[in-house]
């Protein structure tokens, strides 16, 4: 795995989610919504690019 990636803790019947993991959680998902976001817009204005053509 890379060394600059965030990985989401998760929680087992015996081992519960913290209050500063689940704050932790939120935080990764909110930066992963935005990178994809990202990706799906480049990925649109390739496909109008190729219907311009």
């Amino acid at each position: 795995m890379h060394t600059n990636t965030l990985v989401p803790k998760k929680r087992s019947k015996k081992h519960p989610l913290t209050k500063e993991d689940k704050e932790l959680n939120r935080e990764i998902s909110s930066k992963r919504i935005i990178v994809e976001n990202i990706k799906v817009f480049v990925k649109r204005f390739k496909i109008v690019l190729r219907i311009d053509k």
